[in-house]
């Protein structure tokens, strides 16, 4: 009789992240979907109320705060969603190469461990994979996206999306309209889309999809119930 086996941990523990990840991009758009976009008849009739011997006042508050609450709703709170989700897919790309990393030391009894590299994370996961362990590296247009979302996360990081601040300001500029959901704002700050989560989340799915199915790492035996 054959023993079932489930993918390595090390894959299992990617798929996991990789739902995680996919699942917190739909509810932080369902989210923004769904906050009003004007104030509510309560939050009207209480100003209504309370400056109702101040007609001209009264208008120019209501007017005031319902531009507030629509930049709110249309700029500020998706740009802090969607910038919170890059860094937590970047971070989960910095998890995962040191975990796969990790197990490809073990698997194929290589001579240098992950510690041992220097350089970002992208970096080291090349040397690592490609160079020592000689696994084919992936489509380069996905390696460049991944490229990409490492700079988009280091000018969210240490620039707070400000482009001009970033040593990587050049090609954060010249990546406008290859990244999809990707672009520069008049002030310029980076300014994410819906499209941005999602390519985000789908550029660490298929890469260490690819890889994992490069590596071949040994199965989880799936335990007799």
């Amino acid at each position: 009789m054959t023993t079932p086996f489930l993918p390595s941990r090390e894959e299992l523990r990617f798929r996991e992240a990789q739902k995680t990840l996919s699942n917190y991009r739909e509810m932080i758009e369902g989210q923004l979907a769904q906050v009003p976009r004007d104030l509510s008849p309560e939050e009207r009739a209480a100003l209504q109320t309370q400056f109702e011997k101040l007609p001209d006042v009264r208008d120019a508050i209501i007017n005031i705060r319902r531009a507030n609450r629509l930049y709110e709703v249309e700029i500020a709170f998706p740009q802090v969603a969607r910038r919170s989700l890059v860094v937590a897919v970047a971070s989960a790309i910095e998890e995962q190469a040191r975990v796969f990393c990790d197990a490809l030391h073990t698997f194929r009894a290589l001579p240098l461990r992950w510690n041992d590299l220097k350089g970002n994370t992208l970096d080291r996961l090349h040397t690592y994979a490609f160079k020592l362990a000689g696994l084919s590296a992936p489509p380069a247009t996905l390696w460049e996206r991944a490229l990409w979302l490492h700079e988009i996360r280091n000018c969210i990081v240490h620039a707070n999306g400000d482009v001009a601040r970033s040593r990587d300001a050049k090609s954060l500029r010249a990546m406008v309209g290859k990244f999809a959901g990707y672009d520069i704002d008049a002030q310029g700050q980076i300014l994410l889309h819906e499209a941005g989560g999602r390519l985000a989340v789908d550029v660490f799915t298929h890469l260490f999809t690819i890889l994992y199915q490069e590596a071949k790492l040994p199965g989880t035996v799936l335990p007799n119930l």
